[in-house]
């Protein structure tokens, strides 16, 4: 489906720009492909990455070429995106994150829309479709931010009380669990009292 890919901004390599137009020809070879990516792991991230292609058309059919309004736009999603990650996202969370962050602009972009053309005036059968596609894309950025706070809930630590020997045990899942929750400390007395062969 990609053919092209939009090699945009001052700071792009000349060597990556080149190779990105013979590769959009079927004239790069995939020995020069995997070298050029070993050495700029980040622009893997960047053509490779579905979601990033996807913000980068939406953003891209928003601003309709107006750079400052493009670039503006971008920085803004990539701030909300940190924000909602935190300081250790795991990978989930960073996916959960790019999902709600693009859901809201596509929610936003869809009223920017219905406004636009409502002033123009709209027949009802067209307000229908906008406001459907409205309530849409209202839900899926409803569930994505319901799915990012489940699986935050769920990566609390687990904890486990052995009554009989008044001791507390605290399991964590690393795997999900995010520097914004700290593990829980418990710590229980028995009035002062030293327990035999502890």
């Amino acid at each position: 489906m990609v053919k092209k890919v939009e090699m945009v901004g001052s700071g792009v390599d000349p060597k990556l720009a080149q190779l990105a137009k013979r590769a959009e020809k079927g004239k790069a070879s995939i020995e020069e492909v995997r070298e050029l990516l070993d050495s700029m792991p980040e622009v893997e991230r960047q053509i490779g990455s579905i979601a990033e292609q996807a913000e980068w058309s939406w953003v891209s059919t928003y601003s309709e070429g107006n750079e400052l309004v493009g670039e503006a736009t971008r920085r803004r999603l990539e701030s909300e995106r940190a924000e909602l990650m935190g300081p250790n996202p795991s990978p989930l969370e960073r996916s959960l994150a790019h999902r709600i962050v693009l859901s809201q602009f596509q929610l936003d972009y869809v009223d920017t829309l219905m406004a636009a053309r409502s002033r123009e005036g709209m027949t009802a059968s067209a307000v229908a479709m906008y406001q459907q596609w409205l309530d849409r894309a209202h839900s899926r950025y409803l569930a994505a931010v319901k799915t990012l706070a489940l699986v935050r809930r769920l990566a609390l630590p687990l904890v486990q009380v052995n009554m009989a020997e008044k001791q507390v045990n605290v399991a964590q899942m690393d795997v999900v669990r995010t520097a914004t929750q700290p593990a829980l400390e418990l710590q229980v007395s028995d009035g002062g009292k030293e327990q035999d062969g502890a």
